[in-house]
């Protein structure tokens, strides 16, 4: 249930942030998109029973949250042309580079493997 939550808020964020503009939804909508990439991220690597069907299907999900950030992130530029207090201008800096980590994140945990989980179990035997 934790990911319907932060999907369904993280909607509620995207929507009016995009659609008025404010610098504390776009905020939201941005760590929250960092959030839920990081609990994809959770079932895509360290999970350890997942099907390879859902594997492609948590990829592209990440990818896509990916691009809806980078929507946020271009809807972010006219709110700081505007003369904004230093609060907004760190909580939007903020924001931002915890979409950047959490997607750096991911491409460096992709180029790893998906078996990141498995391989710290894994125990040689002692003879």
């Amino acid at each position: 249930w934790p990911s319907l939550f932060f999907q369904h808020l993280r909607f509620y964020f995207g929507f009016w942030g995009c659609e008025l503009g404010l610098v504390y939804d776009l905020s939201a909508f941005s760590f929250l998109n960092a959030v839920v990439m990081t609990l994809l991220m959770y079932f895509l690597f360290f999970q350890a029973y997942i099907f390879p069907i859902d594997s492609d299907f948590l990829t592209v999900a990440i990818l896509l949250v990916m691009l809806e950030s980078c929507c946020g992130i271009v809807n972010m530029l006219p709110a700081m042309k505007r003369n904004l207090s230093m609060c907004s201008a760190m909580l939007m800096f903020t924001g931002i580079m915890a979409v950047f980590a959490a997607g750096g994140a991911f491409f460096c945990l992709l180029i790893r493997g998906h078996d990141v989980a498995t391989e710290s179990r894994v125990q040689p035997h002692a003879s």
